[in-house]
């Protein structure tokens, strides 16, 4: 009944959700939403997340994506899910989905998901656009809906205490070449972070100069019942 409950609840939450997706840990505990949300103004749908800890919200209702030179709308509004793949094993059970912006030229943009039973992680696959060479991003856009004190200092790692859940971890993994992830308070209100990319001294509205395919760095949430376990964790090591 609690269980039928909690998954109405969400669906009327998120009552615009289309294509909705679930990624469940492989002990059962921590839950992976993936979907494309309005997000309640005049900008179009757009992918989005929820992370779920032992039937609690951890993560609320996130935005996912890019803001590429020259490129409107942000890469991850107004797309449509094209296909997926998904497949599990003993450490984590995975989901990667296909997603085209609608009205484009072919923009693709991957989310690969995997939920461990000590936390989640997720990266980005930019596909080659028709006749785009280039793929200058200006910066990231992704969200992370997660409670925390606003007074504390945005660092990466964050590690904040959720009562009723644990321990939490936000962090990256990061690859030779792509730009650290900062976190900053979204410009509304709430308890919203966003994903930063560390500045460089190329042009000023660009971030990343490179060519697609881009496989972005995983970002991370680890969760454990106490501080300590946060640095033993081993789903760092497996995403390395």
């Amino acid at each position: 009944m609690f269980r039928g409950l909690l998954v109405l609840l969400f669906l009327c939450g998120a009552a615009l959700a289309q294509d909705e997706r679930r990624v469940v840990s492989p002990d059962g505990k921590i839950e992976f939403y993936l979907f494309v949300n309005g997000q309640g103004d005049s900008n179009p749908p757009r992918i989005a997340y929820q992370v779920h800890v032992g039937g609690k919200v951890l993560v609320d209702t996130s935005f996912m994506g890019f803001d590429v030179y020259t490129w409107e709308p942000l890469l991850g509004e107004n797309v449509g899910l094209i296909s997926e793949t998904a497949s599990s094993n003993a450490r984590y059970h995975t989901l990667t989905a296909h997603y085209m912006q609608n009205g484009s030229l072919a923009r693709l943009l991957d989310v690969e998901v995997r939920v461990y039973n000590d936390g989640v992680a997720f990266r980005y696959v930019i596909g080659k656009a028709v006749s785009v060479e280039r793929l200058q991003i200006a910066d990231e856009s992704t969200e992370f809906d997660l409670p925390h004190d606003a007074a504390m200092p945005l660092t990466v790692p964050l590690i904040t205490e959720e009562k009723g859940i644990g321990w939490v971890e936000l962090t990256e993994v990061p690859i030779p070449g792509f730009p650290r992830m900062q976190l900053a308070h979204e410009d509304r209100a709430g308890k919203i972070l966003l994903t930063r990319l560390t500045r460089h001294d190329g042009p000023v509205d660009v971030v990343y100069d490179g060519k697609p395919p881009l496989t972005t760095p995983w970002r991370v949430l680890i969760v454990e019942p106490d501080r300590e376990r946060l640095k033993q964790a081993d789903i760092l090591k497996d995403l390395q």
